[in-house]
């Protein structure tokens, strides 16, 4: 594993903790700007690993992309919300924030059917799959 995605699991670990700590316990109690950031990068970080997994590695290629892409619409739902609807009068509804954390259901799910080779086939029709 290259060192500088060694370094983002690190980082990511760290600020998991953390913000788990800060969710859970009183112990971590902060302005709600770092909050906000910690979570997005969080967020962002993880859709990075997925994608440098799915670009590094051929198994399971499609899957790692895939749920890569699904994280990276989720982190783009929490920015905009964050940045933009957050200090809004009125939330809009539904805004592209609704738009990009709905746009995180179908790629993961879509994976469903495919074999663990990363070919989708035509149809899964009698293939056991309970999706």
């Amino acid at each position: 594993m290259p060192l500088g995605v060694r370094v983002l699991v690190v980082v990511l670990l760290v600020a998991t903790v953390e913000e788990t700590l800060r969710i859970a316990t009183p112990l971590l109690d902060g302005t709600v700007i770092w909050h906000d950031a910690a979570y997005n990068a969080v967020l962002v970080g993880s859709a990075a690993l997925c994608a440098i997994k799915a670009a590094l590695h051929r198994t399971e290629r499609v899957a790692w992309a895939m749920m890569g892409l699904a994280l990276a619409l989720w982190a783009g739902g929490e920015i905009y919300r964050t940045e933009v609807v957050a200090d809004a009068a009125e939330a809009p509804f539904p805004s592209l924030a609704d738009a990009l954390w709905l746009g995180f259901l179908p790629p993961p799910t879509s994976r469903w059917c495919c074999s663990s080779g990363g070919a989708c086939p035509t149809s899964t029709r009698g293939s056991g799959s309970t999706a």
